[in-house]
């Protein structure tokens, strides 16, 4: 076995990993907590360079077919067909990660270098922004908007997002920033 999977493989062997409870759809985690690790040894069946590792290692699978191998082949997860659980579980959260220091800082380092075009900003707008339907002082339609970033460009505003907002929850349907009335809404009586 490679180092990778030698250390994966002591590690099962540790009980407070055994005893932190499922660990997906491992066979060997559950053999291990159902029978307990008493129940197996560890044999080395044969001593290899590197170079000839993944040769020998299909050649052990294909002569003894362990049980508890779910790949068919070696170092390759070829032929190994995911259940919708387990793809549904590798699109979420993954509550057994937590990033390093240095991963954090990569990832930092990483967002605060990433350039948005105006697509990307307009996509993030839509989702996440706050639809906004602004008439003047008469009640007369001016736009609907996606955000109040979009209203204040299309309408010349230059009072800051904050205090929009601010003004708009104090003072709903009068006219209430820079002679406009804004709402999330749009007006019922219009």
């Amino acid at each position: 076995m490679g180092n990778r999977k030698s250390g994966r493989l002591f590690r099962y062997l540790i009980p407070s990993y055994i005893k932190g409870g499922p660990k997906g759809k491992s066979l060997i985690h559950q053999a291990f907590v159902k029978y307990g690790v008493s129940s197996f040894s560890l044999i080395i069946l044969e001593r290899c360079e590197v170079s000839a590792l993944t040769v020998q290692e299909q050649f052990w699978i294909d002569l003894l077919a362990p049980a508890y191998n779910i790949l068919a082949s070696a170092k390759s997860s070829i032929g190994y067909i995911h259940s919708q659980e387990t793809l549904a579980k590798m699109t979420g959260p993954r509550p057994y990660y937590k990033p390093t220091a240095e991963q954090n800082a990569a990832l930092a380092a990483r967002a605060r270098a990433r350039v948005y075009t105006q697509e990307d900003r307009d996509k993030v707008s839509a989702r996440e922004g706050h639809a906004i339907f602004a008439y003047d002082q008469q009640y007369k339609f001016l736009g609907h908007y996606a955000s109040i970033n979009k209203a204040k460009l299309a309408l010349g505003v230059t009072l800051h997002t904050v205090t929009i907002q601010k003004r708009m929850r104090e003072s709903v349907n009068r006219t209430n920033v820079s002679n406009m009335i804004w709402s999330h809404t749009p007006l019922p009586y219009v």
